[in-house]
C-alpha cells in the first residue's frame, strides 16, 4: 500500500495579524526544501510534486 505524507508549512513571512497567506519567508524556504530532501532521498529522485499555492 502506498503512502502520503502530509507536511506543514515552514515559517511564514507574516504573523497571524498580517495577510491571511503571505506565503513563506527565507526560512520557511529553507525548512520547506529540507523537508522535501528529507522525503525525496529515500526514493532516489530528486523531487516528488510540491505544491505552493499561486
Amino acid at each position: 500500500m502506498g503512502k502520503i505524507y502530509m507536511v506543514r508549512h515552514g515559517k511564514a513571512a507574516a504573523g497571524w495579524d498580517g495577510a491571511a497567506d503571505p506565503g513563506l519567508d527565507p526560512t520557511g524556504h529553507a525548512q520547506a526544501e529540507a523537508v522535501a530532501q528529507d522525503l525525496t532521498a529515500p526514493l532516489g529522485v530528486s523531487r516528488c510534486g510540491l505544491h505552493q499555492p499561486a
